[in-house]
C-alpha cells in the first residue's frame, strides 16, 4: 500500500495541538521532558501573532501533522544578510523517510 503524499505547510492556529504534541515528543526523546515549559498559549502568542518570534513548517500526512520544523530568522549578522536558523526537526518515526532514518 502507498502512502499518501506528504505536504509542507506554514502552521496556522489548527495546528497548535498538534505542533506541542511533536514538540513534546522530541523533549523525550532528547531528554529535557522535565524543563520543556512551552504551552499552547505560548505557540498561539509567540509564533500566530502580528510579529512571529519564530515559524513552523508542518509535515502533513493523510490530513494529519506527522512532523514540524521549528525556525527562527535573525535578521542579520556581519554580511547584512538574515540567517534563517531551524532551532527544532521532528517527525514521527514511522514518517521518516529510509533514507533518513538510522539502520
Amino acid at each position: 500500500m502507498q502512502a499518501s503524499p506528504l505536504t509542507i505547510r506554514p502552521f496556522e492556529h489548527r495546528d497548535v495541538a498538534d505542533v506541542l504534541r511533536l514538540m513534546r515528543g522530541l523533549a523525550v526523546f532528547e531528554g529535557y521532558i522535565d524543563k520543556f515549559c512551552v504551552t499552547e498559549a505560548d505557540l498561539v502568542g509567540h509564533g500566530l501573532g502580528a510579529n512571529p518570534r519564530f515559524g513552523v513548517l508542518v509535515a502533513e500526512r493523510g490530513g494529519r501533522a506527522v512532523g514540524i520544523a521549528v525556525y527562527y530568522v535573525i535578521p542579520w549578522t556581519y554580511d547584512l544578510k538574515p540567517t534563517l536558523v531551524v532551532k527544532e526537526l521532528s517527525s514521527m518515526k514511522q514518517h521518516v523517510p529510509r533514507a533518513l532514518a538510522p539502520h
